[in-house]
């Protein structure tokens, strides 16, 4: 396929997969806080309505593993502006740090040396993974673009360092991003050690030139590391972090090779062996392209394996955090943006590791899987997926604004209606009460 074809089918499928996205949620997306988001941040929210004041403190406020500073403010500074919490408007805030995670993929894949054409391959093969039909519950939860905000702040930082190099600009720039990342998602932490690592790695022949911006970011993810565990609790209603590692291994290793197989697939079986076949690849991938590429070329290399690295750590955490609980949670719909990163690096190791003759049949077969992907995403099944989910929302947020609640309506099993319906419509009344939330 000629390479303008190559560049016009991947920018044009990108955009597809955002226009479907934008409608999904203008038509299926509801103004209706969800689990977590009851207590933050829309708790933070009914206090500034209430007492007209919100401190930092407030902000700063621990949320099971978290500290939400960031997306919280974000919600706060909306509700604000709007008058009002509206779940729906802030889908869009999700939107948009999708558009940018893709800018930033492409502008990485150009930085390390790669045509026009494969870098947007590469960025179609982002959108396709991190929009698929398995998103569909990730998308309309709006809060969990908290999970994005490390993601792009990783990718940025990887990507002024492939082009500028170490320098006292890029890492401040670095420490800046990485600190708004940890403040956003708790496993935006890892950013202190894939940065850096990858810093020195890339750059070790520069390192006595290079070493004291890079020390800087080091000194900065300590005393952030420092700050944020500053008066940190263990979460309530969690079980204690020693059971995981009470758990046999084999289950240890069920978790995480499920956790990277589920982008793929939500079958079990499945995504185990999706998951170790990507490993797999990643490394053979990752030891070749180092091999054959040089300056800029393993530059990028090193950052591919950067993002691999960053999916497996994202494994290996929410193992320690959840496979006490059960294993399902490893194929939760809200974890597959986490794991899309390691078949983003996979493919752009294969490219970067067999020969440039090669490489537009690689971007059509790119192209291929991100079209099957899209087909699936707008298939009558998925659809009525959607629609499901319409009609259990619905009835969840008639529940909560319900002034007597009718059992037909309240019901217990409807999983919007979480943790349960009397805590959901105890929060709604409170927040109506402020004029936080509910009807205009």
């Amino acid at each position: 396929m000629p390479a303008s074809l190559l560049r016009i089918a991947s920018l044009g499928l990108i955009c597809a997969y955002f226009e479907v996205w934008t409608l999904i949620g203008v038509v299926y997306g509801m103004d209706l806080p969800f689990l977590d988001q009851w207590d933050t941040p829309l708790g933070q929210i009914i206090r500034l309505f209430s007492t007209g004041h919100l401190g930092f403190f407030d902000l700063w406020s621990q949320h099971n593993e978290a500290r939400k500073v960031v997306p919280t403010a974000i919600s706060v500074a909306l509700a604000t502006l709007l008058g009002r919490y509206d779940v729906k408007v802030e889908l869009l805030v999700g939107g948009v740090l999708l558009g940018a995670i893709v800018v930033a993929i492409a502008r990485l894949a150009r930085a390390g040396g790669m045509t026009r054409e494969t870098a947007l391959c590469l960025a179609l093969l982002y959108t396709a993974l991190a929009g698929s039909r398995r998103t569909i519950t990730f998308h309309l939860y709006s809060v969990t673009f908290e999970r994005l905000i490390p993601e792009l702040a990783i990718l940025v930082s990887l990507t002024l360092l492939v082009v500028r190099g170490p320098s006292w600009g890029t890492a401040s720039a670095s420490a800046a991003l990485l600190v708004l990342g940890q403040y956003s998602f708790p496993g935006g932490i890892v950013g202190w050690l894939i940065v850096p690592g990858f810093a020195f790695l890339a750059f070790r022949q520069q390192l006595p030139r290079v070493v004291r911006p890079l020390l800087f970011v080091v000194a900065c993810g300590a005393l952030s590391s420092i700050a944020y565990f500053w008066r940190y609790g263990h979460p309530s209603g969690h079980p204690p972090l020693a059971s995981a590692f009470a758990e046999p291994w084999t289950s240890w290793a069920q978790f995480i090779l499920r956790f990277l197989g589920n982008p793929i697939s939500g079958t079990q079986w499945v995504a185990a062996l999706v998951g170790g076949l990507a490993l797999l690849t990643g490394m053979v991938a990752g030891w070749r392209a180092v091999r054959v590429t040089d300056g800029v070329g393993k530059r990028l290399a090193l950052a591919s394996i950067a993002l691999a690295t960053y999916s497996i750590t994202q494994a290996i955490l929410a193992t320690v955090g959840r496979l006490s609980m059960n294993l399902g949670h490893a194929l939760r719909g809200d974890y597959v943006v986490h794991a899309t990163y390691l078949y983003l690096a996979v493919a752009a190791l294969v490219i970067l590791a067999v020969p440039a003759r090669a490489q537009p049949g690689l971007g059509l077969g790119l192209i291929t899987i991100s079209t099957v992907l899209f087909a699936i995403l707008v298939s009558h099944d998925a659809r009525q997926d959607l629609r499901v989910l319409r009609a259990a929302k619905s009835q969840a947020r008639a529940c909560a604004l319900a002034d007597w609640p009718d059992p037909a309506v309240c019901t217990p099993d409807n999983p919007w209606l979480n943790p349960s319906p009397g805590i959901v419509r105890e929060r709604a009344a409170l927040a109506r009460a402020a004029g936080a939330w509910g009807d205009p």
